[in-house]
């Protein structure tokens, strides 16, 4: 912010807001916290650029002068260097080339299943996978021709309860990786979605490896904005009232926060992805953060789990049922 009225230099009264979201809360907090610029972390951020600039163009000389007319099928007229884009090259090369050698193996699973009045119980085996077929084989013919006929017999029984403690908040690989996981979508249209809805005010900034809200991010002013909408507003308004838990692990790295909505998204919403195509909004990019966000803050969730552990023909099963 530059307020420029009054004496002296015309600098005395610059002042800057700090804020890494753009939702209302946090412009808020920073319009009400204004400091004075830094004069040594922006020399620090010149640095940084005229290092970056300079590394890159001299390596990317050399490279492209050493490699040139070194292979046939390498198109070597500029090959460039950067501090970040050629480590993330050599992730994306190293994973392709273990998809390329990638073998893939047959193996063999081994499912028990029982009637037990009038239901199906089936249970998995200990051994988990083989890949030795002979070995399974033998078993089912075994179980097979067994006289009398083979039974299975029940060794153990555990109850006991399970706590699934709250997630950490979403960087941009969970995301991604839960995008691409629950609703098939591949990481490159999933990032630009998320580019999208945070252009038009719907999402925080998805590029972030933070995994902790910080100190001061206000969980609160973030899920009053939920209670409008008719699908989850109840449970936001019940999640208040009963007291809102932030989970505790994750890291803050300090440069953005994780990933988070930022206003409620109404059903039927629309956005404009170019100066000529309006879609609807892509809801289930959105409703991950925001079902990620709820969870985050919400009691642990207890399973009750009740397992049994069986053997027939010398070998052991076991089945759980979860509530």
């Amino acid at each position: 912010m530059h307020l420029m009225a009054g004496s002296g230099s015309k600098f005395d009264r610059v002042y800057r807001a700090h804020f890494s979201a753009i939702n209302p809360s946090d412009i808020m907090k920073a319009y009400n916290a204004l400091g004075k610029p830094d004069k040594f972390q922006s020399l620090s951020v010149d640095a940084r650029q005229e290092l970056d600039l300079k590394v890159g163009v001299a390596f990317s000389r050399f490279q492209t002068r050493y490699f040139q007319g070194r292979y046939g099928d390498l198109d070597s007229a500029v090959l460039s260097y950067g501090p970040c884009q050629t480590p993330t090259l050599g992730f994306c090369v190293q994973r392709h080339l273990e998809m390329e050698t990638f073998k893939p193996e047959p193996y063999w699973l081994l499912d028990l299943g029982i009637m037990n009045s009038g239901t199906m119980c089936r249970a998995v085996w200990d051994s988990g996978r083989s890949f030795n077929r002979n070995k399974v084989d033998s078993y089912i013919a075994t179980c097979r021709d067994a006289n009398p006929a083979s039974v299975a017999k029940v060794i153990s029984v555990i109850t006991k309860d399970k706590n699934q403690g709250r997630p950490v908040p979403l960087n941009t690989v969970a995301l991604l990786k839960a995008c691409s996981k629950a609703l098939g979508i591949g990481p490159h249209s999933a990032l630009q979605m998320a580019e999208r809805l945070y252009l038009s005010g719907y999402l925080s900034y998805p590029r972030t490896e933070s995994t902790r809200y910080p100190n001061s991010f206000d969980i609160v002013g973030t899920l009053q904005d939920q209670i409008q909408d008719n699908r989850w507003g109840s449970y936001v308004r019940d999640l208040l009232r009963d007291g809102v838990n932030v989970a505790k692990g994750g890291v803050d790295m300090g440069d953005r926060k994780c990933i988070f909505h930022v206003h409620v998204v109404l059903e039927n919403s629309c956005v404009c992805f170019s100066s000529t195509l309006t879609i609807t909004l892509p809801l289930s990019i959105f409703i991950r953060p925001s079902h990620h966000t709820l969870s985050t803050c919400s009691s642990w969730r207890i399973d009750w789990r009740h397992g049994k552990s069986l053997r027939s023909c010398n070998e052991t099963f076991h089945c759980i049922r979860k509530s």
